[in-house]
């Protein structure tokens, strides 16, 4: 087996256990194989190990990837797209894209809603919310969350699933501190706005997929531990 195939092996296997520790189900947490600057070739590999799930951070790269993919005589895993997105951008994900981690203003959820019409389709979104407060970091301020999905659950073309996160690279107990706050802020949304699925936590890297696991993550996303340094 290649280096791709034992990691992702492991990986599952200890996604697997820690969750059964948790006395959570295995099977409510997806693995995102994040595939960023990696080649397809290697994407490859990780599809023929039997990686459902990947997910990217650069628009123009995941375009010419998916279009890579689709001449081989290999399916199409399912795309994830999880880093941050310039509106001029969104024609390149919208098409093929089955979630997207990183709706952070009405303008984007805007541009995204306008195109799925225009390609005959819902696309899943998430809301990333600044779970650290940090003014450099991209996300929904927590005082703005309930204005801002008032304004963008109105839009056509595009479907609320959950809440994304990336906390700041602290020490354990400030990172389950976020990963704690998304958790709570789900269930108040739950309660608010009942007509949509909140369904997904997107939180947790190769560094602390534990601690998300722990705190309730349906979505972790894991690079490193999966395809090595880049």
């Amino acid at each position: 087996m290649t280096n791709i195939t034992n990691n992702w092996h492991q990986v599952q296997n200890d996604v697997h256990n820690h969750a059964l520790q948790c006395g959570r189900n295995p099977e409510d947490i997806i693995i995102l194989a994040v595939s960023k600057t990696h080649s397809t070739a290697i994407i490859c590999e990780g599809i023929k190990a039997d990686i459902q799930y990947f997910g990217e951070n650069y628009a123009q790269e995941f375009r010419d990837k998916y279009a890579e993919i689709s001449l081989l005589p290999i399916q199409q895993p399912s795309w994830h797209f999880i880093g941050h997105i310039q509106t001029n951008k969104v024609k390149y994900i919208v098409p093929f894209c089955s979630l997207i981690h990183t709706v952070d203003s009405v303008r984007l959820a805007e541009e995204i809603g306008k195109l799925s019409i225009k390609n005959n389709q819902r696309t899943s979104i998430l809301l990333q919310i600044n779970t650290s407060g940090e003014l450099s970091k991209s996300g929904i301020a927590l005082n703005d969350v309930h204005d801002i999905v008032e304004k963008i659950q109105m839009i056509d073309g595009i479907r609320i699933e959950g809440l994304m996160c990336i906390p700041a690279p602290e020490e354990e107990n400030a990172i389950r501190e976020e990963f704690r706050l998304l958790y709570e802020l789900k269930n108040t949304l739950i309660q608010k706005y009942p007509q949509h699925s909140w369904h997904h936590l997107s939180m947790g890297m190769s560094s602390d997929y534990h601690i998300a696991i722990e705190e309730g993550a349906t979505i972790i996303r894991i690079g490193t531990a999966i395809f090595g340094q880049r």
